[in-house]
């Protein structure tokens, strides 16, 4: 059973290198792109009955150190790979296109932590409910309810939770340029932040972030704007932790293909997530000890319709 440690728990509902999708290059910036520039809109509508091929790699470092009167008590690393190759077809949408309901077709599933492997058969049928709810939606197997394992194996690679406020954090009713930037929306940031349910706070006056569109290029015929979205921030405490939180950053970025009409879904994606904590206290045994954890997520994904 591919368990999901403590600190994944903790982060599940942030995130999700060699690009996985197929290369791309620039376009004639002649006539196609427009003369002052692109409006930057991220979240898109997405439409009942849509299918596409999703193909989506996942890589997880997670490390824990632990000190105890200065000696090293505990030293632990751990590592995750993970593979998903599927059609996906749109079952259901909310009032905003938003996707309520789909069901993947496996080709390919299966993930490898520390040597212990867990995957699904080809062919097998998997339904995914999403909901804002704190704990999301559900998954199905075949119509029927997954167990914990199948559980686990699955929220490695697709969020039972509906999408966050991407485009109140990061986009732009401001038409942009090639190679322009702009600042995110910390405070939208924060609430989208808040409302995934992951228990750490973060420190307001350091939080900071910016889009930029690195080009207009071409993906298989389709112009896209290729945006970095990041962001980086202090961790002022993390719940439930033991002694309290002495340094710790937390940094995400976003690099992604989005057809440049504004309407079609995103295309491809390459996300990162790290995390470094450090936290001190005292112990009534032991005495004082000192824990340090890391975190590293990267997950790369290609969604080609259909």
């Amino acid at each position: 059973m591919i368990q999901r440690s403590l600190l994944a728990l903790l982060l599940a509902g942030c995130a999700s290198q060699t690009p996985a999708e197929e290369p791309s290059s620039p376009v004639d910036t002649g006539d196609s792109v427009a003369a002052d520039g692109y409006v930057i809109q991220l979240d898109r509508r997405h439409r009942v009955g849509e299918r596409a091929r999703w193909e989506q790699r996942v890589e997880n470092l997670e490390t824990q150190r632990m000190l105890v009167g200065g000696e090293v008590a505990r030293e632990d690393a751990s590592m995750t790979h993970g593979e998903l190759v599927a059609t996906v077809e749109v079952q259901e949408v909310d009032a905003n296109g938003r996707v309520l309901r789909a069901e993947f077709t496996i080709e390919r599933l299966r993930a490898d932590r520390n040597g212990e492997v867990a995957e699904l058969p080809a062919g097998s049928v998997v339904t995914v409910t999403r909901s804002d709810q704190p704990d999301g939606g559900s998954f199905a197997l075949g119509g029927a309810p997954v167990d914990e394992p199948t559980e686990q194996l699955l929220a490695l690679f697709v969020s039972k939770r509906l999408g966050g406020d991407v485009d109140g954090v990061f986009g732009s009713t401001t038409p942009r340029q090639v190679g322009e930037a702009w600042p995110m929306d910390v405070d939208r940031f924060l609430a989208d932040f808040a409302g995934r349910g992951v228990p750490v706070e973060l420190a307001r006056d350091t939080v900071e972030g910016a889009g930029e569109l690195v080009a207009v290029e071409d993906l298989d015929g389709t112009e896209v704007l290729h945006l970095v979205l990041a962001s980086t921030a202090r961790i002022a405490s993390i719940q439930n932790m033991p002694g309290e939180v002495t340094s710790g950053e937390l940094t995400m970025t976003m690099d992604g293909q989005w057809p440049s009409d504004g309407v079609s879904p995103q295309r491809t994606r390459t996300t990162t997530m790290v995390m470094q904590v450090e936290a001190a206290g005292e112990d009534p045994q032991a005495g004082p000890f000192t824990m340090q954890i890391g975190f590293g997520n990267t997950e790369q994904r290609t969604v080609t319709p259909l």
